[in-house]
């Protein structure tokens, strides 16, 4: 039933929709929060040409989604998921030139013989193993993964990947969160407070 390709292909997804739009939050080096419906006017204060710029749109809700929809800057919104829920109505503003490169890593020997793992897909070099950990030829598995709450252990299931992203060091990357009425985002900024995007 291709169980072990499904559940890898989940968890993967899963995790890179967790872990690459968090990478945005940790590579910002401007942040602002602005009430809701302000977004339009905080983006023409800080847009005051956008050549070359593009605007990750994380999480939007109906209400920002439309309002971007509509407006001039609907052609350079590139909209990512994210299971991530502090980050909803969250948009980071930057240069193109400043996205983020990928690269995905070979595991070691050591790790695809220890766990037996087959490679799914060789472009993002994705390795899993579904391991009966009963079988006597397993029982040192068994031994390292076990813990109280496991005793009926019956298998591992493993999904391998190195997964690198890379910003560069010299980047411009400004964040605009929207207020919330569900919680606190910070100090609301003032639309005068927010500073044209330098490139």
């Amino acid at each position: 039933m291709n169980f072990d390709s499904i559940y890898s292909e989940h968890i993967a997804d899963s995790k890179i929709k967790y872990l690459l739009p968090n990478t945005f939050l940790l590579a910002k080096t401007n942040r602002y929060v602005i009430e809701r419906k302000q977004l339009l006017e905080g983006l023409d204060k800080i847009l005051k040409e956008f050549n070359n710029i593009v605007i990750i749109s994380i999480k939007p809700n109906y209400d920002s989604r439309n309002l971007i929809a509509t407006s001039k800057y609907k052609d350079i919104v590139i909209e990512i998921p994210s299971t991530n829920h502090r980050l909803n109505d969250t948009f980071f503003i930057l240069d193109k030139k400043y996205l983020p490169k990928f690269e995905c890593k070979d595991l070691s020997n050591e790790e695809i013989k220890k766990f037996k793992l087959n490679l799914l897909d060789d472009e993002y070099k994705l390795y899993s193993n579904v391991i009966d950990v009963n079988l006597l030829e397993n029982n040192l598995l068994k031994e390292e993964f076990i813990t109280n709450q496991d005793e009926e252990l019956k298998v591992l299931i493993l999904i391998s990947f190195i997964f690198l992203i890379k910003w560069r060091k010299d980047r411009k990357i400004v964040m605009i969160s929207l207020t919330s009425p569900f919680e606190e985002r910070g100090i609301v900024n003032s639309i005068e407070e927010l500073k044209p995007y330098d490139k």
